[in-house]
């Protein structure tokens, strides 16, 4: 008598192959890779600053954000720019205000 692990294993060897090459179907990104546009924000994979996605050179995105270049609570910034690999990127959800950065 088989066991009900068996029988699990035999339907996913069943199943699983026909979902995933039935046609149409999409995982979202193809080979782990986002797509993005112009005026996308995004943020490293691995943290860091929000970022604009400024033009798409092949699998290089070109982004810019801004950096605070004076002591703190100066108003001085700088424009930084700089090109990542799309597989680095990921789309920035909305940031969160904090109660410091409320106003009343």
């Amino acid at each position: 008598m088989p066991s009900i692990y068996q029988d699990a294993i035999k339907l996913c060897a069943i199943v699983l192959p026909l979902t995933l090459d039935m046609p149409g179907f999409d995982f979202g990104e193809s080979e782990g890779k986002m797509s993005f546009a112009p005026g996308d924000v995004v943020t490293m994979k691995s943290g860091g600053p929000q970022m604009t996605v400024e033009s798409l050179k092949g699998e290089n995105v070109v982004c810019s954000w801004m950096e605070q270049t004076g002591p703190k609570n100066s108003p001085k910034y700088a424009k930084k720019t700089d090109v990542f690999l799309d597989v680095t990127l990921a789309k920035a959800g909305p940031r969160a205000l904090g109660f410091s950065t409320a106003r009343r």
